[in-house]
Parts: C-alpha cells; structure tokens; sequence
C-alpha cells in the first residue's frame, strides 16, 4: 500500500485480479518528506512513487481509503483523480462526513473509465486490463512523433489528491468508447531504450446507472501517488528486482554440508585429469650431433667410419665420423 508519512490517513493501492499488488520502491524515491516536486501551479507536491508487477491479460482496480483523522478545513473536501498511461478519468470527491453529519472513513475503487450507454439513463463501466505492448520497425515522423508523447506516460497509474471546494450536480456527460489497441503498437525507435512491456486497455464491464456527478472550484495539490507497472522480466531488467538464481536441484539442495564438499572435491579432481594426463603424453625428442666437417664425408666418398655414439651431459647422443 502507498503512503505518504505526511498524510498516514490516506492509503492508495492497486489490486490485482482483487489481491494487492507487491510494491517496490522506486530507485529515485527518498523519504517522502523529502520528496517533493513541483506540481503545475500547486508549488511543492509530497509524492510516493514505486513500481508493480504487471501481467498481461489481468484486471486490476486502483483503490482509496482515508480515515476521519484526516483534517478537512470547513468547507472543503478531498478531491481524488485517476490518470492511466497519461489519460486522466473521472474523479471522486469527500467531505468524510455522513449525511448525519457524524465523522465517516471514505473508501472508493476505481474499476475503469465510464463510457455511454445506448440506454438513456445508463453508462458502463469498463475494466482495467493488462495488455502486452509490441514494436514495429516503422519510423515515419508522424509516428515517432505521436509514438514519443504515448511512451512518456506508458505504464504510469497516477493518483492526484486535492484540496478544494465542492459545488452544486451538473449533467452527466460520459465519452463514447476510444480503442487502445494502436496505442500498445509503439515504433521502436519512440522507445529509446525503456523497459515498457505492458500498457492499459479497457475490457467490457458492467452497465450501470448514471453516477451523479458535481463541479470543483478552485482546487489546492496536496499529494502524488505513482506506480510504474512493468513485467518481472522488465523489473528484473530495470535492477528492480535482482537477477533469478539458478535453479538447483531437489537432490543437491537435500545434500548436507559434507556431501556437498565431497562432490566438489570430486568434480574439482575429474576436472584436473584431463590436464595431468595431457602432460603425461607429450612426446619426448631425441637429440643427435653428427660431424660432418671431414672431407670425404662431405663429398659423399663413403670412406668415414661411423663411429660408436658418445653420450655428452645434457643426454643428447653424439656420433663421430672422424
């Protein structure tokens, strides 16, 4: 779960197929005191930013609670927005009171984007989903252009907290449907290098009543929560997650201490034999000395005698033709 020490009464998570999902600290992320960034006209923003694993196919919903020890000035409400891959959806708002009046805890999940219904009355409410992105070799500049600015927020759930004042309902207006699927196709060269192995698309949900809906007046950034969602390959690749060990055996992890050095020993020994025997085998070279400076051996008369060889110090044999 991510939360800001500042703020200890707002937790923010994402859930995977309805489990929280693990969270790992971003290399980048210090302690969140210290952790500010400039928010868009909002001055310094506390953030919590880690890193998820994604798998391709899996729903997940991206849930909010915050207890009534949170200090609301009069008037005002915690305003919440979700933003995917750079798309920002509808937002959710609370004054953590009852209708009573009475201090209430707040929670909210978000499923999805809400898109119109043809039921007058009626939306529905997609799903999130994990979908796999792919590359294409395609390089025109059209694409690298539109490609560039997809990457720059790919694999990014945002959720932005403000403080800021609720006023009357208006009429709800939900978009039609967009397609996600030329979205996940990125030309390769857009990539420059990042680990982006999934994206978001939106998988058909359930129908539902139109949600009653209000405006924000001005509105005062309070805190970020970001999560980087990647595969375990990608993690692994980013130093997220450190390298797999190699896998060992059921036979040799039973081994104890003893057995475990014995076959290191004998591994280590049939390891050296070929080498020793290689030594063993090497040719041994005969060393010989004739003279040949007497005449009549030098022109082939036949005339020398051949005597016996003589041994010299070194083992070489020496044979005289004197």
């Amino acid at each position: 779960m991510a939360i800001i020490s500042f703020f200890p009464e707002i937790d923010v998570r994402v859930c995977i197929s309805g489990r929280p999902a693990t969270e790992y600290p971003s290399p980048d992320q210090r302690d969140d005191n210290g952790n500010m960034r400039s928010g868009a006209g909002h001055g310094a923003v506390r953030t919590h930013e880690c890193y998820i694993e994604s798998k391709s196919g899996h729903n997940y919903t991206v849930d909010i609670s915050v207890t009534p020890e949170f200090r609301l000035p009069p008037t005002k409400s915690l305003l919440m927005y979700l933003s995917v891959d750079g798309q920002r959806f509808h937002g959710v708002f609370t004054n953590l009171k009852s209708q009573k009046g009475t201090s209430q805890p707040f929670k909210y999940s978000f499923i999805g984007p809400q898109r119109a219904s043809s039921s007058p009355g009626y939306m529905i409410q997609d799903k999130l989903t994990f979908s796999p992105v792919s590359t294409v070799e395609e390089s025109s500049k059209t694409k690298l252009e539109r490609d560039a600015k997809i990457v720059a927020n790919l694999g990014i759930i945002e959720v932005t907290v403000f403080l800021g004042t609720i006023f009357q309902d208006k009429r709800c207006t939900l978009p039609s449907r967009r397609s996600q699927d030329e979205a996940l196709t990125i030309a390769e060269k857009a990539m420059k290098g990042k680990e982006l192995s999934h994206g978001t698309t939106y998988s058909r949900g359930e129908t539902r009543l139109n949600p009653q809906t209000h405006s924000a007046g001005k509105h005062e950034l309070l805190a970020v929560y970001k999560f980087h969602y990647r595969s375990y390959d990608a993690l692994q690749r980013e130093m997220i997650l450190p390298p797999q060990d190699p896998a060992v055996s059921d036979e040799v992890s039973a081994m104890t201490e003893d057995e475990a050095r014995s076959l290191a020993e004998q591994y280590l020994r049939l390891k050296r034999e070929p080498q020793v025997k290689s030594e063993d085998k090497k040719p041994s070279i005969s060393k010989r000395m004739i003279d040949l400076t007497e005449d009549d051996v030098a022109q082939g008369s036949g005339g020398g005698r051949v005597k016996r060889p003589k041994a010299i110090d070194d083992g070489c044999e020496v044979i005289d033709l004197t």
